[in-house]
């Protein structure tokens, strides 16, 4: 499969709040020697922020750095919304 389908295939499952399904297609396209980048990472970031896990997408951006993608201000952005959602303003400082 292409990048892009594996994109495409990232957005839905984080549309459908299913980002554990999403996180599979990282592993995929791992597996057929593909890298996933910024916007990759943080569509599935979005898709835990709507799903309501703020501390899977914390997590997922420690996995970003791990393989060496830095998150980016998009990135940041997501989380940044995902607390003010969530009325937790006091995460904010954790971004």
């Amino acid at each position: 499969m292409s990048l892009l389908v594996y994109f495409e295939m990232d957005q839905v499952y984080a549309q459908l709040k299913r980002p554990w399904d999403a996180l599979r297609v990282i592993q995929e396209m791992q597996n057929s020697y593909l890298r996933p980048n910024e916007r990759t990472y943080g569509i599935i970031i979005n898709g835990f922020i709507m799903a309501g896990k703020i501390e899977n997408a914390l997590l997922l951006i420690e996995q970003m750095k791990t393989e060496g993608v830095p998150p980016n201000l998009a990135v940041f952005n997501i989380l940044i919304k995902g607390y003010a959602k969530a009325s937790q303003p006091d995460g904010i400082d954790k971004v």
